[in-house]
């Protein structure tokens, strides 16, 4: 919130170099709120393929190696595969139809990507980081299994996948930080606070940074904090292995 807040702040301080810092007017690409996106989300790549060195069974070292690539593949597309830099590098503008995938499938049918995929994000958002966690608070838990005995809820809650799996309950106030910043930056651009329109109508870059930042906690927490319940079958099996070695020597 701190560093989107000044961001935000710059952005509408209707002082040039400021707005300027914060997106260019010749082109956003090169302001400090979408590179921050595009550092986190290599932040992403890096601690993923950190887990794929790290964990011991082969499930989670293949879902880590589709969350690193998805996330490289997810920095080109918003770098634009590096045409904006190729157009700074020769002054010359590109001249072809697509500068990156995600445009080039929506755009002939009059789809608007970001107005088509915000409201899917959100919904996942809030389902995945605010709904899972606070229905994985012990003392709501408790609660659900009283009232609901004899339905799927008690074994749903006691199944080790879904704690392995289910985000830390900090994750809800990240998500009401994002809410925040995102309807306040809403809020001045609709009523005219003086910037270089170069988020004009795309304001929701600032509560996207949230989205890539949350994802980024969530791979944090999933490579050094966490062993998945195959992970600890497969050490039971590597120690069962062990003994019966160590009984047959013997």
């Amino acid at each position: 919130m701190a560093v989107t807040g000044v961001l935000m702040g710059m952005y509408f301080s209707g002082i040039p170099w400021m707005q300027n810092f914060v997106a260019p007017a010749g082109n956003r690409e090169f302001g400090a709120l979408e590179n921050l996106e595009h550092l986190i989300i290599l932040a992403v790549v890096w601690v993923a393929v950190r887990g794929i060195y790290g964990k011991r069974s082969k499930r989670e070292k293949v879902v880590f190696a589709g969350v690193a690539f998805g996330s490289f593949f997810l920095f080109l597309e918003e770098l634009d595969y590096g045409i904006h830099y190729l157009e700074l590098i020769t002054g010359e503008a590109y001249q072809g139809k697509v500068r990156n995938l995600h445009n080039y499938i929506l755009n002939p049918y009059g789809l608007d990507f970001d107005a088509l995929l915000s409201p899917v994000v959100y919904f996942i958002l809030g389902f995945f980081f605010c709904f899972l966690p606070l229905i994985g608070l012990q003392s709501l838990r408790s609660g659900l299994v009283r009232r609901f005995p004899e339905t799927f809820v008690p074994r749903l809650l006691a199944n080790p996948w879904f704690r392995y799996l289910t985000p830390e309950p900090h994750s809800m106030g990240t998500v009401a930080a994002m809410v925040l910043i995102a309807q306040v930056a809403f809020f001045l651009d609709k009523t005219g606070v003086p910037s270089n329109l170069s988020f004009h109508g795309n304001i929701s870059e600032f509560g996207e940074v949230f989205v890539h930042y949350i994802f980024f906690l969530y791979v944090i927490e999933m490579v050094y904090k966490r062993k998945s319940p195959h992970s600890h079958s497969v050490e039971s099996e590597a120690q069962n292995r062990q003994k019966l070695f160590t009984k047959r020597v013997s």
